[in-house]
């Protein structure tokens, strides 16, 4: 009747930073949600769509840990071809495309973002999902930044002894300073997550379930 309005979707469930509250998941948790994310960020870029904040906060997990990526406000359309569209937002005018600990060293330099810029913050991801802390720690921003830029973050590993080597060199090649060294697609970092559970004996027992 004359009236404007907005409609949203309401998700049910708990924000991934809530669910780890600096506590690791287990490994098969971590790697089916991280599986979930990437899926998600593939359909995102097949409509031409970069999220380019990525962040524990911007996914909600159901109480079946079912995941589902939001907030959009800082993302970045491509034309055809993949080149990125300049988009001034908010946040960009003030200095700040995207949440710093897990920016791409792309998104701290002029230049452009592409796909694999929400790789490197899902690489971010999965390494706090197996470790229960962020790749890099430096509170001070500048040492953050520069950290990001310059420093190898610590092996998975060296903080979870239990992570897979597998799973450690598939969090290690999200995280790659230059974006040619990452996985190209989403796609084809799902289905390296897809193998890795169905490769795994343990891990696949662990996550099979009987139908009801």
């Amino acid at each position: 009747e004359g009236v404007d309005f907005l409609v949203m979707e309401y998700v049910a469930g708990t924000t991934l930073d809530r669910r780890l509250a600096g506590e690791p998941l287990s490994q098969t948790e971590a790697v089916d949600v991280a599986l979930q994310i990437a899926e998600a960020l593939e359909q995102a870029h097949e409509q031409g769509v970069i999220h380019r904040d990525l962040k524990p906060g911007n996914v909600i997990l159901s109480h079946r840990s079912q995941a589902k990526v939001l907030d959009f406000g800082l993302a970045k359309l491509l034309k055809h071809g993949g080149e990125s569209v300049s988009m001034e937002s908010l946040s960009e005018t003030q200095g700040m495309t995207g949440t710093l600990p897990y920016m791409a060293p792309e998104q701290l330099l002029p230049g452009k973002v592409d796909p694999r810029t929400d790789l490197y913050a899902l690489g971010a991801l999965l390494y706090e999902m197996v470790t229960g802390r962020r790749p890099f720690r430096e509170r001070n921003t500048i040492a953050l930044a520069n950290a990001i830029l310059h420093q190898p973050p610590p092996p998975p590993r060296q903080i979870n002894p239990a992570i897979a080597p597998r799973l450690e060199a598939i969090i290690l090649k999200c995280l790659e300073k230059e974006p040619a060294r990452r996985y190209p697609t989403a796609r084809l970092l799902a289905d390296e997550l897809d193998r890795f559970l169905r490769d795994d004996p343990v891990i696949a027992a662990a996550a099979w379930t009987s139908p009801s």
